[in-house]
């Protein structure tokens, strides 16, 4: 490597783009054994994702989705209506709504911990 010019050039830089079939994922348990489970490890993480990517939708279209299923649309009901510190109104909190946000939360964390 020539540190003279304070520049390397491109030919200098060596790239690795590491693939074997015998490298464990997450314990030596699930190890692909060939190809074939390699493949199938590679298939298992793309479908992982997409999991996690349709968990994320969900999550920030959470509060629309939770009062569309329970028939609540608290803008329109006044009767539900709070006012907040700067006088925006806000939903009550409601600890059913709370806890299914935050199940999905942990689950979301688990999904992208695996990742």
């Amino acid at each position: 490597m020539d540190m003279s010019g304070g520049m390397m050039g491109m030919s200098d830089m060596m790239m690795v783009f590491f693939t074997s079939t015998g490298t464990p994922l997450y314990s030596k348990a699930w190890t692909p054994g060939g190809a074939g489970t390699y493949a199938g490890t590679c298939i298992f993480l793309i479908v992982l994702a997409f999991v996690f990517r349709g968990l994320l939708a969900l999550r920030c279209r959470f509060t629309e989705l939770w009062n569309r299923s329970t028939g609540n649309d608290f803008w329109r009901n006044a009767t539900d209506l709070e006012l907040g510190a700067t006088g925006q109104k806000r939903e009550p909190w409601r600890i059913n709504k709370a806890l299914t946000r935050a199940i999905l939360d942990t689950i979301l964390a688990g999904v992208s911990y695996l990742l």
